[in-house]
């Protein structure tokens, strides 16, 4: 189910399966394939590091995103297939919280376009705010008169 992910039709099935993905991501032992291929890595770079929480597998992909550390290529194939792979969940996933929205719009690559039309959004209601204020309180002045 989690190789034919993208080919899934149905909607409550693709957003089952995209929170089990989303466990494996929590918890590399969740993932027997992903952990099995990395047990040495895991050894080797992540063995002070506690599980669950999904701090192994982030200790894990930062030693795979530097250079100077060579992972096992069985276990650096795993770990680009799942990152793909936990992408690919995360889109078909509903946000369940004010935060969740916060950090897709901070990771996404158009992050500074929404942040422009937050912000001009605000600006404009501001002016808009003032200046309708003032043509508001002109007339009552003028009432009183």
């Amino acid at each position: 189910m989690k190789t034919n992910f993208d080919q899934l039709v149905s909607k409550d099935c693709k957003r089952h399966i995209a929170l089990l993905i989303s466990a494996a991501q929590v918890d590399i032992q969740a993932d027997p394939l992903l952990h099995r291929a990395c047990a040495i890595d895991l050894v080797t770079y992540c063995k002070d590091v506690p599980s669950g929480d999904g701090r192994r597998l982030r200790c894990l992909l930062r030693f795979k995103e530097r250079m100077a550390i060579n992972l096992d290529p069985k276990c650096a194939e795993v770990l680009k297939s799942r990152t793909q792979l936990f992408a690919r969940a995360a889109k078909a996933l509903p946000l369940e919280s004010f935060n969740d929205l916060v950090e897709q719009l901070s990771t996404s690559p158009s992050r500074n376009y929404f942040l422009t039309v937050g912000l001009s959004f605000v600006g404009i209601v501001l002016i808009t705010g003032v200046f309708c204020g003032r043509v508001t309180k002109r007339q009552r002045v003028m009432k009183n008169r």
